[in-house]
């Protein structure tokens, strides 16, 4: 099992199994880890969410059809997946199948429950065995504030910008959040970095998580010539095949 050490060497090039593997399970549950587990993924990525029960659950999306995850109970999400054979897990559920086999990357979808979050992957975790990310520049403050041993990840850019050209451009540039939230990782979106590959200053002396390459074309090219620490990937078993190549 690899550890932040290993995390940190860029040669190494972890692979991150996007939410699992969900190419063939639901994103997010104890099926899709298990999945990424079996083929051999150097880490996985997965989501938090809390509900309005106060259930930490690990789910990407804001809201589903019934509602936001905030508004429902847990046992509504349940009920409401449950027609299509899904079951989503508490994070405490996720945590007792990935311990001591996966290197993690959690991210905190939501500000406000960062205390909590903490407290259950600690009595699972080893501070060396997991990032926490966020796009909240508060939450990774808190973070640290709480436990300055535990590594965080700062997430930057988004797939789908509203004003593409004005917000690529203030993705380029993000120092001041870098600076007010010190974050030992950065998580930035592949097409954001692009930006980054042309320049070496501040930014890249961080070490590098990338999200989220996918295809034999693509991936070949970031294995090739990027200076990168980790890239994640739904594309898990191409992104393997790539790396076992280049090695």
């Amino acid at each position: 099992m690899y550890k932040i050490n290993d995390l940190l060497k860029k040669q190494n090039k972890l692979i991150v199994a996007h939410r699992g593997y969900a190419k063939d399970f639901h994103e997010n549950t104890l099926e899709a880890f298990s999945r990424a587990i079996e083929l051999r993924a150097d880490m996985i990525e997965l989501d938090v969410r809390k509900t309005k029960d106060g259930e930490l659950i690990t789910h990407h999306d804001k809201k589903i059809a019934i509602g936001k995850i905030n508004e429902l109970t847990f046992q509504q999400i349940i009920d409401f997946y449950s027609k299509d054979r899904v079951t989503i897990p508490r994070l405490s559920d996720a945590l007792a199948l990935l311990q001591g086999k996966m290197l993690l990357d959690i991210e905190l979808k939501e500000k406000g429950y960062e205390p909590e979050v903490l407290e259950i992957i600690l009595s699972y975790l080893e501070t060396d065995s997991f990032i926490l990310s966020s796009f909240h520049n508060s939450s990774i403050r808190i973070i640290k504030k709480l436990n300055p041993r535990v590594f965080t990840g700062l997430i930057l850019g988004t797939e789908k910008p509203k004003c593409k050209i004005w917000t690529r451009f203030n993705e380029a540039f993000p120092i001041f959040k870098i600076l007010r939230s010190s974050p030992d990782f950065l998580v930035p979106y592949y097409k954001i970095y692009n930006f980054w590959k042309m320049r070496r200053g501040l930014l890249l002396r961080k070490p590098i998580i990338i999200w989220t390459i996918n295809g034999e074309k693509n991936l070949a090219q970031y294995f090739k010539s990027a200076p990168l620490n980790a890239i994640t990937t739904d594309d898990l078993e191409t992104a393997l095949e790539v790396k076992t190549s280049k090695s």
